[in-house]
């Protein structure tokens, strides 16, 4: 064999062996960075989905807070005697209930237990006690417990 075909026989194996040599690297740093954009993109699809999720429950609970802070309805709920308490009381639950996004709400009172609700089914709140809540009750336990464990809900 002529020296001129060894040396082209010598740099074509050199150019297979560092072609393959780029070939591998390159197939390695392609599957590093397709995987790196596959979490960043699984971790964006999940901050998403948890944003879509907890946005309408955050809106609500603060909706809730608001009602519950309502001076209206703090004065209906420490006086429920009182016709003209009762009456704002009721009209301004009612304005909070079609702000919710099933249009429906309820008012426990500690004091008397008396319990209030209205749904999207009430055409009009007319103020009636729905149940009485017994502190002797194992159904109404729950609502005793929440205001016993003094957290904020």
């Amino acid at each position: 064999m002529r020296l001129r075909n060894r040396f082209l026989l010598l740099t074509s194996l050199i150019f297979l062996g560092f072609m393959l040599v780029v070939f591998i690297l390159a197939r390695q740093m392609l599957d590093d960075l397709n995987q790196g954009w596959g979490r960043q993109f699984a971790e964006r699809q999940v901050q998403a989905d948890k944003n879509r999720t907890l946005v309408p429950l955050i809106n609500e609970i603060a909706l809730a807070r608001k009602m519950a802070a309502d001076p209206d309805i703090i004065a209906f709920a420490l006086d429920e005697a009182n016709p003209a308490a009762r009456r704002r009381g009721m009209d301004a639950m009612e304005r909070y209930r079609t702000l919710f996004s099933d249009h429906s709400d309820f008012a426990a009172i500690a004091k008397s237990g008396d319990y209030y609700f209205a749904d999207s089914a009430d055409k009009s709140r007319n103020g009636d006690v729905r149940y009485v809540l017994g502190r002797n009750n194992p159904n109404d336990r729950w609502f005793y417990a929440t205001l016993k464990d003094g957290r904020e809900y």
